[in-house]
């Protein structure tokens, strides 16, 4: 059985995954109208996802762009919005690869926004 998972309007912050080198920087802060996640039971990676129509709101979106963006793996973080302390609602993907190249959605009012389908390997969903 598959468990499905929605955010509405997430502010997510990417990280490159460097483990060993503990990089803490974040190189780019997107607004998005949902993410959306569905957990495989026993499946690898163990999510699967989709990010609908998102903007970067600081940092570029340059290198997610790239060749070497779409080679490489991503940490996901952003703030769930259910409880009145915001340290409840931190969450996490972590070995985000993303499946293709960001798509551009048509031009609303001049913006240029994106849609991207990914995997994860793994989550801190509580």
């Amino acid at each position: 059985m598959q468990s499905n998972m929605n955010w509405h309007r997430p502010v997510l912050v990417f990280y490159r995954q460097r483990p060993k080198k503990g990089e803490r920087k974040a190189f780019a802060v997107v607004k998005a109208r949902d993410l959306v996640l569905i957990e495989s039971e026993n499946g690898i990676p163990r999510f699967s996802g989709k990010i609908t129509d998102f903007f970067p709101l600081m940092g570029e979106l340059d290198y997610l762009l790239s060749e070497q963006g779409l080679a490489d793996e991503f940490v996901v973080c952003w703030f769930a919005d259910e409880h009145a302390d915001f340290k409840k609602d931190f969450r996490r993907l972590n070995g985000v690869k993303f499946k293709a190249k960001l798509a551009l959605a048509p031009e609303e009012l001049g913006k240029k926004t994106y849609n991207a389908d990914f995997t994860a390997k793994g989550a801190k969903l509580k």
